[in-house]
């Protein structure tokens, strides 16, 4: 997938999902799952580390088959992992222990 040009991206990741009414766990599961995808081919190749490229397959493939928020959480720390540091704005790096640790409290099944 052709990425676009580099650029800072914002301390932390976009929340997947959001509880809206009359959705379904389901339908959150299957929005997460689109969602990070769509998240993943929006960050440019000059901000992944150079063994992203020969995991990204299986990477999405892991996504699409996500039985439950625990494997999303899962995958979305992998994603994390594979940027460079310098991808993100300075304000990340104090932040990321933190949020690396709620995220593996993480969303209940």
């Amino acid at each position: 997938a052709k990425r676009s040009p580099a650029h800072r991206h914002r301390a932390g990741l976009p929340r997947l999902v959001m509880e809206q009414e009359g959705m379904d766990r389901a339908d959150q599961l299957m929005t997460a799952k689109a969602r990070l995808i769509e998240l993943e081919e929006r960050i440019p190749w000059s901000a992944v580390k150079k063994k992203w490229t020969p995991k990204r397959q299986s990477w999405v493939n892991s996504v699409q088959q996500a039985t439950n928020f625990t494997a999303i959480n899962k995958r979305l720390l992998q994603l994390e992992s594979a940027l460079k540091l310098e991808s993100f704005e300075s304000l990340w790096a104090p932040r990321r222990e933190d949020w690396r640790a709620k995220l593996t409290e993480g969303a209940p099944g």
